[in-house]
């Protein structure tokens, strides 16, 4: 194997597209669970609430809901306002992960 002859730039878009796809099989057990117990809708209704108050409403541990919501928003499937600590979804996330007729 000639791993001098690579090209450098498709070397790291392989590698790149590796990571992304070990994210993603991480993330869907997350989206999983989230649309099983209802979290997702739990967060709507809360709007812009703090993990501590999300997972109160969602009847679940503290720990896991803020791990849920920190592994969610790190992917952009939550959004995360870090000036006051708080997690909801946007419209658009909503429709997807809320709205049953949504897209």
């Amino acid at each position: 194997m000639d791993i001098e002859a690579a090209d450098f730039k498709k070397l790291r878009q392989l590698q790149w597209k590796i990571m992304e796809n070990v994210a993603a099989s991480a993330l869907i057990p997350l989206m999983q669970i989230g649309d099983e117990l209802g979290l997702f809708t739990a967060l709507h209704k809360a709007g812009p609430t703090s993990s501590e108050k999300f997972s109160e409403a969602a009847g679940i541990d503290k720990r896991y809901g803020r791990e849920w919501l920190l592994a969610l928003s790190a992917a952009g499937y939550v959004t995360y306002k870090s000036e006051n600590d708080r997690f909801l979804l946007s419209a658009e996330q909503a429709a997807v992960f809320v709205e049953n007729d949504g897209p």
